[in-house]
């Protein structure tokens, strides 16, 4: 069970979060509001830049230039070899994988799958009746907090984080199996040595807005 201690850190976190985001949506209006009042003069004595002073501080009012070379041939005959000399050229590839095949490539990696146990069992052990065992099955896809709720909706309540584990390795191994089911062990093999997978614990906080 979760100690009082961790429930008063976890509400403590979740106002200070609510503040944080109702001072950012606050700041935002107020700059806004400040711009709104330097536009008129900056278009008036095509200004660039405006500072504005308060009590506490001062405002910098500005615009800001977004360059993109769109054609650099074109450039060139215009200025010649300054233009190498200036510019430099990049190329960078990146590759990124679909959101579901992204998912399965991770499990490879990680080995974090598997079908030890049918979902329906699973239902089956936390007491949830014959009748809704199909039902609710369907809508489970392997989401921690979606699932969670799926599972209270049937009336099933309390933290069930092995059963939710379960249900997520179940659905994970037909993930991968959609992908990579006829893959042979060595070709599997092939699929973890092109990938990295570097796993990092987050938290993230969740309340009434």
């Amino acid at each position: 069970m979760m100690s009082e201690a961790v429930r008063i850190l976890i509400d403590e976190a979740v106002e200070i979060e609510r503040e944080l985001e109702d001072g950012k949506k606050k700041l935002e209006q107020l700059k806004a509001r400040i711009q709104s009042h330097a536009f008129s003069e900056m278009q008036n004595k095509n200004l660039k830049y405006r500072r504005i002073y308060g009590m506490r501080g001062h405002a910098n009012v500005t615009y800001k230039a977004k360059f993109m070379l769109n054609n650099f041939k074109r450039l060139y005959r215009a200025v010649g070899d300054i233009a190498k000399d200036h510019v430099k050229r990049t190329e960078e590839v990146k590759y990124d994988a679909k959101t579901a095949f992204k998912a399965a490539l991770i499990a490879i990696a990680d080995g974090d799958y598997g079908k030890e146990i049918l979902i329906e069992d699973v239902l089956r052990g936390m007491g949830l009746e014959e009748t809704h065992i199909k039902a609710a099955e369907k809508r489970l896809k392997g989401d921690y907090g979606k699932d969670k709720k799926v599972l209270e909706s049937f009336g099933i309540e309390g933290d069930r984080e092995e059963e939710l584990d379960a249900i997520r390795r179940y659905r994970t191994a037909e993930l991968v199996e959609s992908f990579f089911g006829e893959l042979t062990p060595l070709q599997l093999d092939e699929i973890k040595r092109s990938i990295t997978v570097e796993q990092e614990l987050a938290i993230g906080l969740e309340y009434e807005k």
